[in-house]
C-alpha cells in the first residue's frame, strides 16, 4: 500500500512548504486527497493498478480535462505522476450536488446548457461504447459474484441496441455524471472527475445524470426542453438510462472483485439493479 501523505509530501512543488493534507471521502475509483499550502488549494487523484480492469486512460482523460478547464468548466491540472499514477489538480471551491439539489429545476436547466456546450465544443480523445464496455466488464467477471438479477443484463443490452436506432460516438462527454462529480458555488457548475470522458452519443451523458439523480418523468422532459435538441425523445432517453445502467451494473461487479477501496460496491450493485428496474417501469408508462 502506497503511503500517499508521504508521496505528496516530498513532491517538489511543496518542497520547503508547511502543507495540510486531507482525505477526500465519497470517491469510488482514486483515492483522493486536498492539500492545502497555505496559499492554494489542490486534490491528489492517485489512481489503482485495477483500474486497468475499469478501461481507464489518463493520458485521454488530461487532454480531456485540459479541454474543459479551457471552456471554464473546470479546475486546471497542476501535473501528472506518472510513476504514482496520480494526478494534482486545482482545488474548487463549492458544494458538490446531491441528488435532490440535482433535481431541482434551476440546475437541470443549467446542467443541460453546459452539456451541450461540452458535447458540440472541441472534440475528446478517446471513444465510449457502452455495448463494448459492458461485455468487457461482464467476461471479466464471468466467474465471480453476480447477482441473480444481473445475470440476464447482456441479454437485455442487446434488444436495447436495436432500440436505440444507431450511435453516433462524435460527441465530447463527462460520462460519470453522478450529483458527486457536479460543483456548484455562486449560481455556477463545474463539473469535476474526468477519468471516464471520451467521445461517445450525447444521450448516454444525459443518461447517467437523470438515471443517477434519480430523475422522474417530469424532470427527464425539462431537461430535454433545455438541452435543446429536437431529436432526443422521452423513450429514447429511457433506453440510455438502461444502457448505461447495465454499464454501470458491470462496473460494480469489477470493482467487488478488484477495488482495494473501503466501499461496499455489493450494495451498490444492488442500488443499481434498483435504478435498472425504475427505469423498467418508467419504459412501460411514459
Amino acid at each position: 500500500m502506497m503511503n500517499y501523505q508521504k508521496i505528496i509530501t516530498n513532491l517538489s512543488i511543496f518542497h520547503s512548504k508547511s502543507i495540510v493534507i486531507e482525505p477526500l471521502i465519497g470517491g469510488v475509483t482514486n483515492a483522493n486527497f486536498k492539500i492545502s499550502d497555505g496559499q492554494n488549494k489542490f486534490v491528489a487523484r492517485f489512481g489503482f493498478e485495477s483500474n486497468k480492469y475499469l478501461r481507464l486512460n489518463r493520458s485521454g482523460e488530461i487532454y480531456n480535462h485540459t479541454v474543459v478547464s479551457k471552456l471554464g468548466l473546470s479546475g486546471k491540472i497542476v501535473k501528472f505522476y506518472a510513476e504514482y499514477n496520480m494526478l494534482l489538480v486545482e482545488y474548487l471551491e463549492g458544494k458538490t450536488l446531491d441528488a435532490k439539489i440535482a433535481r431541482k429545476p434551476k440546475i437541470i436547466d443549467q446542467l443541460a446548457k453546459i452539456l451541450r456546450k461540452i458535447h458540440e465544443g472541441p472534440k475528446f480523445k478517446g471513444i465510449f461504447d457502452p455495448f463494448k464496455v459492458s461485455r468487457d466488464y461482464f467476461d471479466i467477471v464471468k466467474n465471480s459474484w453476480i447477482p441473480k438479477p444481473a445475470k440476464q443484463l447482456l441479454k437485455e443490452l442487446e434488444k436495447y441496441k436495436v432500440q436505440l436506432r444507431g450511435m453516433n460516438l462524435s460527441y465530447s462527454c463527462h460520462l460519470d455524471l453522478f450529483p458527486p462529480n457536479i460543483l456548484l458555488k455562486d449560481d455556477k457548475i463545474k463539473l469535476l472527475d474526468w477519468e471516464y470522458s471520451a467521445r461517445s452519443d450525447y444521450r448516454f451523458d444525459l443518461a447517467t445524470l437523470s438515471a443517477m439523480a434519480e430523475f422522474e418523468p417530469k424532470h427527464d422532459k425539462l431537461l430535454i426542453k433545455s438541452y435543446g435538441k429536437n431529436d432526443l425523445s422521452l423513450d429514447q432517453l429511457n433506453i440510455a438510462k438502461a444502457i448505461m445502467l447495465i454499464r454501470e451494473i458491470g462496473w460494480d461487479l469489477v470493482q467487488v472483485k478488484y477495488s482495494k477501496l473501503y466501499f461496499d460496491y455489493k450494495k451498490y450493485t444492488f442500488d443499481n439493479l434498483k435504478r435498472y428496474q425504475k427505469v423498467l417501469k418508467y419504459q412501460t408508462i411514459v
